[in-house]
């Protein structure tokens, strides 16, 4: 059986970054939609990219203010997986600009 998940079209219109930052960005509402991690193990699993392609692309999303990185922590304080969630605002904004 196949699953299927609709990506908003705004997305698509982010032509200002390159395949690894696209294929990202296009992949969290896949990964939210499926309960599938997002962390950058598991974006490089579903993403077909290395770790370190991906870690590049997640923190220049993160710079442009396109993803929200949420850091989690363990109840000793010890640090868990990052999960990523897209800045709808910001998203926005850039297709905005784009005009």
């Amino acid at each position: 059986m196949e699953h299927y998940t609709a990506i908003p079209e705004r997305l698509w219109k982010l032509t200002s970054l390159n395949k690894t930052e696209q294929l990202l960005i296009l992949s969290l509402p896949y990964c939210h939609l499926t309960n599938t991690k997002t962390s950058r193990k598991s974006l490089a699993r579903v993403s077909g990219r290395s770790l370190s392609a991906v870690h590049k692309a997640l923190n220049k999303l993160e710079s442009l203010g396109l993803i929200t990185k949420q850091t989690r922590k363990h109840e000793d304080g010890g640090h868990l997986s990052s999960t990523y969630i897209i800045n709808d605002e910001a998203v926005e904004a850039a297709l905005q600009e784009r005009g």
